[in-house]
């Protein structure tokens, strides 16, 4: 039952005022304002529902997103439908849909472990024009060295975001998997990497080493850019917490696929 929320908006002046306006309807309602909700409501696009997550994020905390600029793979609702949705949060029953999340773990030099959870990717990347170097393990086993500008590692949630434009695979959002695609892989008579994405189930785990020291190496959770030194190996795996998104009607995801990608403008 959804007795308490948090709202957060993208802050132009249209998602701030509709926010003010679910605040002063829901509280005038009976829910409480609070900073460990039953539900997040997310106005904007999906950076919005992102920083959401960052902020808000717990496995008993439901989510709901509503659009107030172009069409996002995190929102249900239009800012048309505005009405409807604080209708449905107060009268309503949600159906609550349970999406993967990964989780990687950076292991430094200095044997400091830092762990992070991620609702659309994890990337780790060169910052310079060099290319990075890693080896690329799968259940602990070498599966190939990597060399190019990066490795982006997604859940299913995000394979229609960084990952879709880096030529990878759109998965449905409630599979228990996560997709590994490379960024400019180096391939010719020397270096070979499998130069395609692909895609493990919740059993298998990635680990992604550093062959010697890297020091421009970055990494980027969820758009957020994190400078980590001398980092190890990066530990990734479909995590065993899930995101619940409280869908008060239905979520044509495929459609929304189409609507994204496919429709003629």
């Amino acid at each position: 039952m959804i007795t308490s929320f948090q709202i957060v908006d993208r802050g132009d002046k249209e998602s701030q005022e509709m926010a003010e306006k679910f605040r002063a309807t829901l509280t005038d309602h009976g829910f409480s304002l609070s900073n460990n909700p039953d539900l997040v409501i997310s106005i904007g696009g999906d950076g919005t529902m992102l920083r959401c997550f960052r902020d808000y994020y717990s496995p008993s905390t439901a989510f709901v997103g509503l659009h107030t600029g172009t069409l996002g793979f995190y929102a249900d609702w239009s800012k048309e439908e505005a009405g409807l949705l604080l209708h449905e949060i107060q009268y309503g029953k949600p159906h609550f849909e349970k999406c993967p999340l990964i989780q990687g773990t950076f292991e430094l030099l200095t044997g400091e472990k830092k762990t992070f959870l991620s609702l659309n990717e994890i990337i780790i990347k060169s910052n310079s024009i060099s290319t990075l170097v890693l080896d690329v393990k799968i259940n602990g086993e070498k599966f190939e060295s990597f060399r190019g500008d990066g490795i982006l590692v997604s859940t299913p949630s995000g394979s229609t975001a960084y990952n879709h434009s880096l030529m990878g695979s759109i998965m449905h959002p409630t599979l228990d998997a996560m997709q590994v695609t490379e960024m400019a892989s180096i391939n010719n008579s020397v270096y070979r990497t499998l130069n395609r994405s692909f895609i493990l189930p919740k059993e298998q785990h990635l680990i992604l080493e550093f062959p010697t020291i890297d020091e421009r190496a970055i990494v980027g959770i969820d758009g957020e850019e994190y400078h980590l030194k001398q980092i190890k190996s990066i530990h990734v795996c479909v995590a065993d917490n899930k995101i619940n998104f409280a869908r008060y009607k239905p979520f044509p995801f495929w459609e929304r696929v189409k609507g994204k990608f496919l429709k003629e403008m």
